[in-house]
């Protein structure tokens, strides 16, 4: 057998192993409220929900600030205008999960790791996150994330600065199953570690 024909049949049975994995090995079988394992470090849990759930009321309550100071040119003082200040410090530098904080139906979203571009096992954020479908990983693109934290940042009252470094955010991640493996399928990864097996095997003969 000639290498081009053993390709083809590696290829060949590549395909058909990958076409016989059933939908509901494809299909996300975990509750919302499940863990999930972004490395041999974080976990993110029903706590990490809960926190982004709190940061994101305080998010709406700035954006609420935001506008009475705008167009009435007055806030009064309060606890909750304090607390809000508090955590405008810290969403005005967020570059995980700024980008949808706002949306609606978080309740519905479930779990997921997030990173930032290059700095990927390096910015881990745990937060709710709207898939499409049954994606289990997904990529916000550098030409779209940045708009997304620049618009968040622009609506919460952050510095001109600010908002103008939005532009640097480089591309942003998202996992909700099998993240260590980059939501790659077990069956998947079985048939590709073997592919390359066979591929090296015979390129050595």
């Amino acid at each position: 057998m000639s290498l081009w024909s053993a390709v083809r049949l590696l290829l060949s049975l590549l395909l058909v192993v990958v076409a016989s994995v059933s939908p509901e090995e494809r299909s996300l079988s975990k509750p919302l409220n499940a863990r999930v394992r972004c490395n041999e470090f974080v976990v993110c849990s029903q706590r990490d929900r809960e926190t982004f759930e709190k940061r994101r009321q305080m998010a709406k309550t700035l954006v609420t600030l935001y506008q009475q100071a705008k167009w009435s040119g007055y806030v009064s003082e309060s606890k909750l205008l304090a607390q809000a200040r508090t955590y405008r410090a810290d969403l005005c530098t967020d570059v995980t999960t700024a980008g949808f904080m706002l949306e609606e139906g978080v309740k519905k979203w479930p779990m997921a790791c997030i990173w930032n571009g290059a700095a990927i096992n390096g910015s881990e954020s745990c937060a709710p996150y709207p898939f499409l479908g049954d994606n289990v990983f997904e990529v916000r693109e550098a030409d779209t994330w940045p708009q997304a934290v620049a618009k968040f940042r622009r609506a919460i009252g952050c510095s001109d600065l600010q908002i103008y470094n939005a532009r640097n955010i480089e591309e942003n991640y998202f996992c909700r199953e099998r993240c260590v493996q980059l939501g790659i399928g077990y069956v998947p990864q079985i048939v590709i570690l073997a592919t390359l097996m066979m591929a090296f095997y015979i390129l050595s003969k």
